[in-house]
Parts: C-alpha cells; sequence; structure tokens
C-alpha cells in the first residue's frame, strides 16, 4: 500500500508540473518514475499542456513512454512534431510499434518520415506495413532468431551472443529450413542446458502452434493465452516464418478487442477521447439519428392503437415495465453472446443449440418476473385481467429480447460484420418495438374485459 501511495503522489506532482508548466520539475519528476505511470499521465491530459512536455524529453524517453500509450492514441501524442523528430522517435521503437504509428498519420506526412529513416527500419516497415492492422501479419515484429537444424547448439548460442543490445529478448529459437519454411521451435531452458556439441535437430521441439499472417489479432491472442506461450510464430502461405506475436501484444489486442465492442455495442467509435468536442458529435451523432428513426418507428406503433389507450390509459403506465425487461434481458444475453464470439467459445455451428437454450432460459425467467408482476399490477390496479395482460405480455417481450440478443450478434457474424456493430441499438429498437406491439395487441383484444 505505501508504495501505491507513492507512485500516485509521483503522478499528482508530475501532472502538477506539466499544467504549471514547471517544465524543469516535471522532467526532474520523470527521472524516477516508470515510463508506464508517465504515459498513463499524458493519456489523461489535454494535448496544451502534454505536447509541450513531450517536446521537451530526450528521444530515447519519448520512445519509451509511447511503448505503454494505447495504440489508438500514439500517433496522436506525436502528430505535432517535426518530421525529423518523429523518424528519430520510430528509430528507438520496435517495428512492429513503428509501423502501426506511421500508417496512422496522413500518407504526405508518412511519406516524409520513411525518407528520413534508415534503410533497416524502412525495409523492416515495408514488410509489414502490406499486412491488414487487425491481423497477426499487422501484429507481429520482425525481429526473430531462425537457424538451420543442422548447426550445433554452440553455433547458436555464439548467434544470440552476435545480436545487438536492442533486439527483443529472443523467447524462442525457430529451427526452419532451407526454404526459411519452420519445421520446428526450441526454448531457451533447452539451448543453455545441452550439450554445445548437439544438432539442432535432435532437439526441436516440431510439436509448433503458428498462425497464419492473416490470421485476425483476437486469434492469434486467443492461441498465446490457450497455450500459455511467450511467442507466436505467423507464417505465410508456404509456411515461411515471417515474425512473431509477443506475449506483451497480448494484453493490448485484448483490452483493444474489449474496448471496441464495448464501444460498439452503444455505436460509439473507439477513437473518441472524450477532449474533442467535434470528434465526440461527429462519432455519436450517426448512430444516435439511426436510433431517432427507430424509436420514431416504435412511437408510431404506439399511436396506432390510440383508441385503446384512450379508453384504458393506465396502460400506458406499463409501457416502460414491458420495454425496460425486455431490453435488459436482452443486453445480458447480447453481451454473453459478443464476447463469447469474440473469444471463440461459440460458433455460428452453435447458433441452433443457443437458440434452444435462449428460449428454455428466457421462457423460466419470463415467467418468474411475469407472476411477480402480474401479482402486483393485480393487487395495485384491483384488475387480475389487467395484470394477466402485463404478465403475458412481460414473458413475450423477455423471449424477444434474448433471441434478439443472440440473433443480432450472430447474423452480423454471418454477413462478415463484427458482431458488436451497434448491436445495443438494434436491440433496444427490437425488443421496444415488438414488446409494445405484443403487449397493445393483446389489450386491445381484451379491451373489454380490461373496462369491465
Amino acid at each position: 500500500m505505501p508504495e501505491k501511495m507513492h507512485i500516485n503522489q509521483n503522478q499528482n506532482n508530475l501532472e502538477k508540473f506539466i499544467k504549471d508548466k514547471k517544465y524543469k520539475k516535471a522532467i526532474a519528476q520523470v527521472a524516477v518514475m516508470h515510463p508506464a505511470e508517465i504515459a498513463d499521465i499524458i493519456s489523461n491530459i489535454e494535448q496544451e499542456f502534454s505536447h509541450p512536455f513531450i517536446s521537451r524529453l530526450k528521444i530515447n524517453e519519448i520512445a519509451e513512454i509511447i511503448h505503454y500509450i494505447d495504440p489508438i492514441f500514439r500517433a496522436n501524442i506525436l502528430k505535432d512534431f517535426k518530421i525529423n523528430k518523429i523518424a528519430d522517435i520510430l528509430k528507438n521503437l520496435s517495428d512492429d510499434i513503428a509501423t502501426d504509428i506511421l500508417q496512422s498519420f496522413p500518407i504526405e506526412i508518412e511519406k516524409k518520415v520513411l525518407l528520413k529513416l534508415p534503410k533497416r527500419t524502412t525495409t523492416a516497415i515495408d514488410k509489414l506495413s502490406i499486412y491488414e492492422a487487425d491481423t497477426a501479419g499487422g501484429r507481429m515484429t520482425g525481429q526473430k532468431i531462425s537457424v538451420k537444424p543442422n548447426l550445433t547448439i554452440f553455433e547458436v548460442q555464439e548467434k544470440i551472443r552476435s545480436l545487438k543490445p536492442d533486439f527483443r529478448q529472443p523467447f524462442y529459437i525457430y529451427v526452419v529450413n532451407e526454404k526459411e519454411e519452420l519445421i520446428g521451435t526450441m526454448n531457451l531452458r533447452t539451448l543453455f542446458s545441452k550439450s554445445p556439441n548437439i544438432q539442432v535437430a535432435d532437439v526441436t521441439d516440431k510439436n509448433v502452434i503458428s498462425v497464419l499472417y492473416s490470421t485476425d489479432q483476437e486469434e492469434a491472442a486467443r492461441l498465446l493465452k490457450q497455450y500459455n506461450l511467450l511467442a507466436l510464430p505467423v507464417l505465410d502461405k508456404t509456411k515461411k516464418l515471417l515474425g512473431t506475436v509477443t506475449h506483451d501484444d497480448l494484453v493490448d489486442i485484448l483490452e483493444q478487442e474489449a474496448t471496441e465492442d464495448m464501444y460498439m455495442l452503444v455505436g460509439v467509435d473507439a477513437l473518441e477521447d472524450l477532449k474533442s468536442i467535434r470528434k465526440s458529435i461527429r462519432f455519436r451523432l450517426p448512430w444516435l439519428m439511426v436510433n431517432l428513426i427507430l424509436v420514431m418507428i416504435a412511437a408510431y406503433t404506439i399511436s396506432i392503437f390510440e383508441n385503446t389507450l384512450n379508453q384504458l390509459s393506465i396502460l400506458a403506465v406499463f409501457l416502460p415495465v414491458i420495454a425496460g425487461q425486455g431490453g435488459n434481458a436482452g443486453i445480458q444475453t447480447l453481451t454473453v453472446v459478443v464476447r463469447s464470439l469474440a473469444l471463440g467459445r461459440i460458433t455460428l455451428r452453435d447458433t441452433f443449440r443457443l437458440i434452444k437454450h435462449e428460449l428454455i432460459s428466457g421462457l423460466i425467467i419470463g415467467i418468474i418476473t411475469a407472476f411477480s408482476v402480474g401479482l402486483l399490477t393485480t393487487i395495485w390496479m384491483g384488475n387480475p385481467i389487467l395484470g394477466l395482460v402485463v404478465g403475458v405480455s412481460l414473458i413475450a417481450s423477455v423471449l424477444i429480447g434474448v433471441l434478439s440478443g443472440l440473433l443480432i450478434p450472430m447474423g452480423l457474424t454471418k454477413l462478415k460484420q463484427d458482431p458488436a456493430l451497434s448491436a445495443g441499438i438494434w436491440l433496444t429498437a427490437i425488443t421496444d418495438l415488438l414488446g409494445f406491439l405484443v403487449y397493445l395487441t393483446l389489450a386491445t383484444f381484451l379491451l373489454k374485459f380490461l373496462l369491465n
């Protein structure tokens, strides 16, 4: 606890120094802080404060901090720097991070920065930039150690000793043939525990978990987690080793995907950072307009039953109950289904099994809640027929909600779209529309009994 309080105090001090424009004190504070702590502060203050401070730091310090910044916002931190400075910072970053940042810049800035980078860096970036950003190829680093099976353990050890200081920790040694096709791996424990004269072929583990460059980043992260791997080799279609996705990418990928799913459920863009009013409006307004149209359709549905509501206005009291219960049941199902799809726990092949599951669970939940609200309505209003109408409508609304919560993300997946794509907005519209329709139709059918 004292250590945590010390960290928080350092962060509070740094934030205060930056906002007060006391940059000498801020730079002195940086010397006793971890880059992750500094990144947290920079990510949460306005750029008018953060940029003057960052621009005063050393190139290697900026690079260290950038490593811990949310990938979505890394390019935004650097965009106001001069071209030469951006290039110097990118040279100090790993190839995969440098590529992601560069691809986030406007094309004219990207071209200018590339001209300032050394050939080794531009070659690595060119190789990585051909892959989609949300695939294993887009996430991988080109840094890897590959050896031929006829080498001895001693020769491999010498190869590792010759690596440059900036080479990221080699988690595995990859064994490839003459065509650079992956045939196996060797871990560091094996490398330094076996006799130096043993050939690599004799200690190669040929049971390799790997992915194609086109594999979705979420699937790559799932494999890293499932098999408890430190790195996952990425191959082309001929099994040639291209690079690796490392375990430190796992947290970034899972956080990014979970954040995107959460935002997309309600029609918000993951790039929104609560710092720009213009961005907030641009990201939120389109789906709110879609929602407005859908709500107006639901309102029109209610207006169709104007005569029924005029004769028995108490029916309007229970409209929020019907909509709310169906919507909440649907959101519960939707959240579970979207995350299960993302984690690979369910696939489209499970659709019919899941429909049966949701129908049974939805029916049981609906009956229990319907009995409760029906009984309360009867006691409150002294009208058992009204209690019956509300109860039956509630069962229907819950069933509509859970089925919509299942079928909307499954349908989007079938259409090759993200299952979270504004699913919450569509779910709310469907449960409101159909829930109101069932409730008011049933009330109209039993109106003479309700009035008596």
